[in-house]
């Protein structure tokens, strides 16, 4: 079980709670051993954080696919091996083995191996690839989705593209929360990313509104309190990305506490993007840190 920590000098919160569903992702570290594991054919570099993927269409062996998914985390569920495509994967004396034959494959059956390692698919996220990558063929409004039956070798790039449409499964939430009593002064809020917004996303979760009603209550009993909205972002991903995704965040949580009544002049909303780590991101838990939003009071 995970916590998130809203850090304060006048006020602490902690809430526990079970992973939400979210978009798995590969790390440098797991990128760095799929050069060497399948000889560069889905990643073919890894430099300053950013990965680069092969430009060329493959088609994997079964065994390729089981080292692609360890490096995003991942492990076989053998328990639905009788869903994946023939010859994928097959148990010998109590030995699992994987198929050794490339082979392109259906975006059911690329769905199926997904799947198999416990990802469900985004509906939403994969509606955007429509049209751009040949996988899904339709999304309708209320998530029901339709994949494409036509065997397809997708270039490293499309690979990546697909498999950050999936996520790891959502499990039932718990939320535990303390409120340690007010001190006189504060020395502001730190709020992990990762469950204020979704993947990618600007728009808090409902779940949190409490704790955010609770730093506007101490922010409204000190009139002459004037705070920064900081967002700020892991290195993955372009600087104008994260530079944009920041601000929109750091706006979400102003306009947010301006609904709970803290004049808009007693806040400024700044983007930071990847400019000020206060983590390696080197790691998982590194980058988890780096996204965040700060409340932090200027004089």
């Amino acid at each position: 079980m995970k916590k998130v920590m809203v850090v304060s000098g006048c006020i602490a919160m902690t809430f526990a709670m079970s992973t939400m569903s979210n978009a798995i992702e590969l790390t440098t570290q797991g990128a760095d051993s799929l050069k060497g594991a399948i000889h560069g054919i889905y990643v073919t570099d890894v430099k300053d954080g950013k990965i680069a993927y092969t430009e060329k269409a493959t088609a994997y062996r079964p065994s390729e696919w089981d080292t692609i998914m360890k490096a995003y985390g991942l492990t076989l569920d053998e328990s639905k091996a009788s869903t994946l495509p023939a010859g994928f994967v097959t148990s010998n004396a109590g030995k699992t083995e994987f198929g050794e034959a490339a082979t392109a494959y259906t975006p059911s059956n690329y769905h199926a191996i997904f799947t198999a390692y416990g990802l469900q698919l985004d509906a939403a996220c994969i509606q955007k690839t429509v049209g751009r990558i040949n996988y899904a063929t339709a999304v309708t409004a209320d998530g029901k989705y339709t994949l494409g039956d036509s065997a397809t070798a997708y270039t490293g790039y499309n690979y990546a593209d697909i498999l950050a449409c999936y996520n790891l499964p959502q499990k039932p939430k718990k939320i535990e929360k303390a409120v340690v009593e007010p001190k006189h002064e504060t020395t502001g809020w730190v709020m992990a990313g990762d469950y204020l917004f979704d993947f990618n996303k600007a728009v808090i979760k409902k779940q949190y509104y409490s704790q955010l009603d609770d730093i506007a209550a101490t922010i409204k009993k000190d009139p002459k309190l004037r705070v920064e909205v900081q967002g700020h972002t892991d290195s993955i991903g372009s600087e104008k990305y994260n530079m944009a995704l920041s601000k929109k965040r750091a706006n979400a949580v102003r306009t947010y506490l301006m609904k709970k009544g803290i004049a808009g002049s007693r806040m400024t909303a700044v983007g930071y993007g990847k400019t000020k780590p206060i983590a390696t991101n080197a790691t998982d838990e590194g980058r988890h840190q780096n996204r965040r939003v700060e409340i932090k009071p200027i004089q």
